[in-house]
């Protein structure tokens, strides 16, 4: 599901944890971070949408996590 809401976007959102990172949109990228119940993770959004995008991150978080 994340990998999907973040395909629909025209920025890049990227995944930080520790000092690994991930594109939200690649699926085997976001499994080698590793995240675990507990775990903080950094979203950076850059790109032409980054508001929309931000929002729209924020929306799938709370809705999921």
């Amino acid at each position: 599901a994340l990998v999907t809401a973040a395909k629909a976007l025209d920025s890049t959102v990227t995944l930080h944890r520790g000092d690994r990172e991930a594109e939200a949109s690649r699926l085997m990228a976001l499994m080698t971070l590793g995240v675990g119940e507990g775990d903080t993770v950094t979203v950076r959004v850059e790109g032409g949408d980054e508001e929309k995008a931000l929002d729209a991150m924020e929306a799938f978080f709370k809705e999921n996590l």
